[in-house]
């Protein structure tokens, strides 16, 4: 269960999510909503645009010593495998440091603080 908090409080991670049984396709993205009891999973394609959404999670079984999760739903059962996690945390971390630095250039705001401080300096761009 740590790994799934880990999991939970990592930003982007890269899984592959395969539903067991026949006939069925692996779907690859970044996972949003980490697999917990009762709630569902969801994982973002790579468009950004698009997301699969399984039912409410009944269990969470991991293997040991691998970042190989087996998720039952109410209505299904799949396999979760966490892929890239060091490579998409150093993705995100180079993506903020490049938003950052573009809004320092541009004279924006480089975080929520500087928002708040100007809307409440009055001041609107």
């Amino acid at each position: 269960m740590d790994a799934l908090r880990e999991i939970a409080r990592v930003n982007i991670v890269q899984v592959v999510l395969r539903k067991l049984g026949r006939g069925s396709r692996a779907v690859a993205g970044r996972l949003v909503r980490a697999p917990r009891k009762g709630s569902v999973v969801v994982i973002e394609f790579s468009d950004g645009m698009h997301e699969y959404v399984t039912t409410p999670v009944k269990r969470v079984l991991r293997l040991a010593a691998k970042d190989v999760f087996y998720i039952e739903t109410v209505n299904s059962r799949y396999r979760l495998e966490v892929r890239d996690r060091e490579r998409a945390l150093e993705d995100a971390s180079s993506a903020d440091h490049a938003r950052v630095s573009a809004a320092r250039a541009a004279g924006g705001p480089t975080n929520g603080n500087s928002v708040r401080r100007q809307l409440s300096s009055g001041r609107q761009r």
